[in-house]
């Protein structure tokens, strides 16, 4: 975050963040889901979350979950 957010504000993006990662997005993805959901419901905070990451990785290409095979 790049600055401090209420509770609410981060329970609301935390639990988005989450949820998408779970379900294989990028980490890219996961973070745009979970500031969309912020704006969805009027929550101020949402321009306060910050995708950071060392050279040579791109997020849009950062799963951390592989979907079980059905």
């Amino acid at each position: 975050m790049s600055d401090t957010i209420a509770d609410t504000d981060a329970i609301v993006f935390a639990t988005a963040f989450y949820a998408a990662i779970a379900s294989a997005q990028s980490v890219a993805s996961s973070m745009e889901q979970a500031k969309v959901r912020m704006e969805a419901a009027s929550l101020g905070g949402s321009d306060l979350p910050e995708l950071r990451t060392r050279d040579g990785v791109d997020p849009g290409d950062l799963i951390l979950v592989t979907p079980p095979n059905v």
